[in-house]
Order: structure tokens, then C-alpha cells, then sequence
């Protein structure tokens, strides 16, 4: 087996479900696994490295779905044990999604099978990494709900891949409450937060 990111050999011997399934066990070798930090905040995943911003920048730009793997396992166990109804992914912009070929975030739900709803479109391109802080922070909404969407008394999460400073998790849940929804809680793959 090789790793996920540097492509090097990983020697371990095989599990019942890798020999079953196909499944591998380990995604990583240990020089890769050493650079994941793992956040100790409530609704993240990973922080933001430099190992983190190659692990994206293969996923979604690279269009290396088998990062969805790694992803899946993680927000898998993450998620086990939270109360929720409904989860729904932070979308992307229509266009985007063309250019990309795939959502990230809907790739991972997938892979994790985590059954998930499509309720909110992105009616801008722009990109939040490509602001500055208080253009983010001062932007407006920049979601809609799809049509025909009932929410209301219901428990949400929200997923998404990245989190800078919040602005597009805070869009998003202005949206749900105002449709009625419970709560609205967030898990993010990765926190840039500092």
C-alpha cells in the first residue's frame, strides 16, 4: 500500500476488511501522519498547516477523489454521537461545481455515508480565501434556500471543508433559523481559526 500524499510504501499487513473489501486500514505513512494537527476545538477536524493546504489543494484542485477517504473516516467519528435531524453541506457555487467537476464536501458526506439534504445555493462566486478580513466579515448573504425546503423544528448540521473567520457557517445559519430550523450547529474538515 502507498500513502495517501507522498506516495511512499506503507508496509503493514493486510486487514480482514482491506482483504475483504478493498478498504485500506492506514491512509498515511507515520512522516505524513507527524504533520496533521488535529484541532482541539468542538466542531473542527484538522488545523490548517502547510501539510493541510497540500492535503486540500490535492482534493479540490488536483481533483483527487480518494482524499475523500481520508476526510470520511475522520468526519465519520466526529459526528458518531450528535444529536441532528438533518445535515446539510455549505454549497458551492453552481459554476464552481462545474469547474471542479465535483463538491468536496458532498464527495466526503458520500464517502462517510452520511445521508445528507441539498437546501441552500450560493448566489456568489467569489471566493472567501480571496477577501480580506473585513470584507468577509462585512459581506452580505451570499446563500438562498432551494425552493420547496421545510426545515423548521429540525436539528441541522452544517459541514464544511474549511473555516476561516466564520462568516460563510454565519451566512448559512442566518438562513436556517430564519426557515425555521431548531439549531444549527457546524463541523468543519479544517480550522484556519486562530
Amino acid at each position: 500500500m502507498h500513502c495517501l500524499f507522498c506516495d511512499q510504501i506503507i508496509q503493514q499487513p493486510s486487514s480482514f476488511t482491506q482483504f475483504l473489501f478493498g478498504i485500506p486500514s492506514v491512509y498515511c505513512c507515520k512522516k505524513c501522519e507527524e504533520q496533521i494537527e488535529y484541532t482541539s476545538e468542538s466542531h473542527a477536524i484538522y488545523f490548517y498547516n502547510s501539510f493541510m493546504q497540500d492535503v486540500l489543494h490535492q482534493f479540490k484542485f488536483l481533483k483527487d477523489i480518494r482524499v475523500a477517504d481520508f476526510f470520511a473516516k475522520a468526519l465519520k467519528n466526529k459526528v458518531r454521537g450528535m444529536e441532528y435531524d438533518l445535515i446539510i453541506p455549505i454549497p458551492m457555487h453552481v459554476e464552481m461545481e462545474k469547474k471542479r467537476t465535483f463538491s468536496p464536501v458532498e464527495v466526503v458526506l458520500q464517502q462517510a455515508k452520511l445521508p445528507f439534504q441539498s437546501v441552500l445555493e450560493k448566489t456568489t462566486m467569489s471566493q472567501q480565501s480571496k477577501k480580506t478580513y473585513e470584507q468577509r466579515i462585512n459581506s452580505s448573504s451570499f446563500f438562498k434556500s432551494l425552493p420547496q425546503v421545510d426545515v423548521s423544528q429540525q436539528k441541522i448540521l452544517l459541514i464544511d471543508d474549511l473555516i476561516t473567520t466564520g462568516t460563510t457557517i454565519k451566512h448559512a445559519k442566518t438562513i436556517l433559523l430564519e426557515l425555521g430550523a431548531k439549531s444549527v450547529e457546524e463541523v468543519i474538515f479544517i480550522s484556519g481559526k486562530k
